[in-house]
């Protein structure tokens, strides 16, 4: 038998002020990545639980807006 793959945390956060797309404005993986989890549990902001997506969006700088593919 295969044990189970433990996933490392990776979350990135967001902050939308119009006009413009969001910002990425915080981002961090297995120990940061569940710091920002639990901050943002913590203080009801909405979480997205998309692998795929937390993992494009680690590719964008501090920041920056999100690019429109996004």
């Amino acid at each position: 038998m295969s044990e189970p793959s433990q996933t490392i945390p990776l979350a990135v956060a967001l902050q939308y002020e119009k006009p413009g797309a969001p910002k990425v404005v915080a981002k961090g993986k297995g120990v940061a990545g569940e710091q920002i989890i639990a901050a943002a549990r913590a203080n009801g902001v909405p979480i997205e639980e998309n692998a795929a997506l937390a993992a494009a969006l680690a590719e964008v700088d501090l920041g920056d807006e999100i690019p429109v593919e996004l």
